[in-house]
């Protein structure tokens, strides 16, 4: 377990500046901001088989992170503060892995999971709300085959969930309006084939 405080001098961060033309420009935002946080991890082999042969770990990594800044009122009419951009408050990361030794052949093959909560990604001035990078999960697989000391294989499949990235528009909380969707894509999924020998 780990945690950690910040206090940032004259803080810079991404600001819509409400125009036609959707600029978006770095300035320094106030005098200050903090960050705080903790992070949990924790590892652990759950299963083996076959006289060791085969290993079974499970891995896991979760953080808060709180931040804030104080914004001035003259141009930030619709936030008196805000999270710090880019910032997301929740991240986990986990995975499953599986190895397998058996005389010269070595297998890994390994289940990645990872979420971000929703963080801001500009802040908005001139009466304009922020706009925030929505939560996303995604879900990648490793495997390593290393067949004697010489060849060896490996094979990567990314972003298997082929999450939506959405960019929207947070809505006004006294009225309920809901958020609009600026921008909505998908990365797509990869998927890498890999051979190497080592002299």
């Amino acid at each position: 377990m780990n945690g950690f405080y910040k206090y940032i001098l004259d803080p810079i961060a991404r600001v819509d500046q409400g125009n036609s033309a959707g600029l978006r420009t770095y300035n320094n935002v106030s005098d200050n901001a903090v960050a705080a946080g903790v992070e949990l991890e924790f590892r652990k082999q759950i299963l083996t088989l076959a006289s060791n042969k085969h290993k079974f770990s499970l891995g896991m990594n979760g953080s808060y992170i709180y931040t804030n800044v104080k914004l001035d009122p003259q141009f930030f009419v619709q936030n008196t503060s805000s999270q710090l951009e880019g910032a997301a408050p929740y991240i986990l990361n986990a995975d499953v892995t599986h190895n397998l030794t058996a005389n010269n052949l070595k297998v890994t093959n390994t289940v990645v999971f990872n979420y971000l909560s929703d963080k801001v990604h500009t802040i908005g001035t001139r009466g304009y709300n922020n706009l925030i990078e929505e939560n996303v999960s995604t879900l990648d697989f490793v495997s390593l085959i290393d067949l004697n000391k010489h060849f060896g294989f490996s094979l990567k499949a990314k972003n298997l969930l082929n999450p939506d990235y959405k960019l929207t528009r947070e809505g006004a909380t006294e009225t309920n309006t809901p958020a609009v969707i600026i921008r909505s894509y998908k990365k797509g999924m990869t998927f890498d084939l890999g051979i190497s020998y080592r002299f």
